[in-house]
């Protein structure tokens, strides 16, 4: 059991709330959005926050057999209490409660479903069993388990990407997982008949996962097919990359992209909001500085778009 004390501040009150909490011998501090207040792309290098801020503070549970662990937390509670009025902004403790031991992470599993992408299955690692005699025996089964990585198809960008690549002929195609996450959608186009696949993330993590759920799928992934940005890639160049990340670094990796393709090479970026189409289009079809053309042949052309919701995914042909 732990102790989880809940509270709401602003954002130049979060830093000196912090250093309180440690000080009382917090296990944890989550910070989170009180309002409505999306910060969807900040700038590399900020850590930007919410003007109102919920903060969750955990603690060791409350010995309710022990006198001394009963003072003891009291007397802790009474002290963040008074400490928090002298604190830079307004901050309340708005909520008290006792949470059960539980491996949060696989908290995930409750709400996954299996999903169809034409003749591509995702489904959840832990349900295969129930749902593989339902399933076309010609239809292609990729297992998930996305850990702690992000990626389990239910977002509308991955599902878009899921579906691009099921109605791609991707036999014998030579492909670039960029910001692969649970490694959800190199491994699906690996089943669907990719000769070669690689998986790359900022991720430690995301590497860790997308092993485990090659392994769960039957793939045996080679060390220089799981790569950290700083890694050198094997050589050579892929007919397809696919990158569902999020526009500022779409932005920022148009050339080394155009480095990674071959010739005709196909790039599908996902991770886009409707309102962004025009900047991205604006930025591949066209290489300017100062207004003057210069690099033609890391332009894209051949643009076609693809929509769910508010979420885009545009693929592009490399210039030859």
């Amino acid at each position: 059991m732990w102790n989880q004390l809940t509270f709401v501040t602003s954002a130049n009150a979060v830093e000196e709330l912090e250093n309180l909490l440690s000080e009382n011998d917090c296990l944890s501090i989550t910070l989170m959005d009180d309002g409505d207040e999306p910060i969807l792309e900040p700038a590399l290098g900020t850590h930007p926050l919410w003007s109102q801020v919920r903060l969750l503070a955990l603690f060791e549970a409350v010995d309710l057999n022990s006198t001394e662990s009963i003072k003891y937390f009291q007397q802790r509670l009474l002290n963040l209490q008074n400490s928090i009025q002298n604190l830079a902004a307004p901050c309340e403790l708005v909520r008290q409660e006792e949470l059960a031991d539980e491996a949060w992470e696989r908290r995930w599993i409750q709400y996954a479903k299996p999903m169809q992408f034409d003749q591509l299955w995702v489904v959840p690692s832990h349900c295969i069993n129930q749902v593989q005699d339902e399933i076309d025996p010609q239809s292609i089964i990729l297992q998930l388990d996305p850990g702690l990585a992000f990626g389990t198809g239910t977002h509308p960008t991955t599902s878009l990407c899921l579906s691009w690549l099921a109605r791609t002929h991707l036999k014998g195609k030579r492909i670039l997982d960029f910001g692969c996450g649970s490694g959800i959608l190199g491994i699906a186009a690996q089943l669907l008949g990719a000769a070669d696949v690689v998986f790359l993330d900022i991720d430690p993590q995301a590497l860790i996962a997308t092993q485990d759920n090659a392994t769960i799928n039957s793939i045996d992934l080679k060390p220089q097919q799981l790569c950290l940005p700083e890694d050198i890639l094997p050589i050579g160049t892929f007919d397809i990359v696919i990158a569902n990340i999020l526009l500022n670094p779409l932005l920022e990796l148009r050339d080394r992209f155009c480095e990674l393709l071959a010739p005709h090479g196909t790039l599908v970026v996902s991770g886009l909001l409707e309102h962004q189409d025009q900047e991205l289009r604006d930025h591949y079809t066209v290489s300017t500085k100062n207004n003057i053309s210069l690099h033609l042949k890391n332009n894209f052309h051949n643009l076609k778009q693809h929509q769910q919701g508010d979420w885009l995914l545009i693929s592009m042909e490399k210039q030859p």
